[in-house]
C-alpha cells in the first residue's frame, strides 16, 4: 500500500470524490460485534455497548449531517459479510445509502485503494481500520469489542487508545475540521 500512495489522487478520482471533497471510508469486518453486525454489543467500546444495527444507524446520520458537495461515502464490506449474506442481500440493506450517494467497493480488489484515498475512517475492530490507522489515517471506531479480542494483540492495544466515537458519540463536526 506504500507503494501506491502516490496514485491517491487518482484513486479519489475514481472513486468519484471531487476537488475539494473529503472521502469517508466506512468498513466492517465480519461478527456480530462489527460495524454491520446485528449489534449485540457485549464489550463494545463506549457507553450502552450495543442494540442497534450500527451502520445501518450511522447511515442516514451521515447522510443529513454531511453536506454532499463536501463529502462522498464509501464502504468497504469483508467478504464474508458478502458471502454469507448474498450481494442481493447486501444491496437490499443499503439501498437507500447508495442511492444517497454511497459506493460499495470491492472487497478483494477495490478496498486497498480506497483506504489510500480516505480522509477519514470509522470501522471496527477489522484489519482494515487498523492499517488505516498505520497509514495515519484519521479513525473513528464504530464498533470495538474488547472481549473478543486477544488483550495482548495489537489491535486489542489500539480500540484501548483509539477516540471513543460509537454510534452514539459519532458526530461529523469531531472530525470535519
Amino acid at each position: 500500500m506504500l507503494a501506491a500512495r502516490p496514485y491517491r489522487d487518482r484513486f479519489r478520482r475514481a472513486l468519484g470524490v471531487g476537488r475539494g471533497q473529503r472521502l469517508v471510508l466506512l468498513n466492517s469486518t465480519w461478527s456480530p460485534q462489527s460495524l454491520l453486525g446485528d449489534g449485540d454489543g457485549e464489550g463494545t467500546a463506549g457507553e450502552g455497548g450495543g442494540g442497534d444495527d450500527t451502520l445501518p444507524a450511522l447511515l442516514p446520520r451521515l447522510a443529513s449531517e454531511l453536506p454532499a458537495d463536501e463529502y462522498r461515502v464509501a464502504a468497504v464490506l469483508h467478504p464474508n459479510i458478502w458471502h454469507g449474506h448474498g450481494p442481493g442481500q447486501i444491496r437490499a440493506w443499503l439501498d437507500r445509502a447508495r442511492r444517497a450517494g454511497l459506493a460499495l467497493i470491492d472487497p478483494l480488489e477495490d478496498w486497498r485503494q480506497a483506504l489510500l484515498a480516505a480522509d477519514v475512517v470509522i470501522g471496527d475492530h477489522g484489519s482494515v481500520t487498523y492499517y488505516a490507522a498505520a497509514l495515519g489515517t484519521p479513525v473513528l471506531l464504530g464498533a470495538a469489542p474488547l472481549d473478543s479480542l486477544d488483550p495482548d494483540a495489537p489491535i486489542a492495544d489500539f480500540i484501548r487508545t483509539a477516540p471513543d466515537s460509537t454510534v452514539g458519540h459519532l458526530c461529523a463536526s469531531r472530525w470535519t475540521r
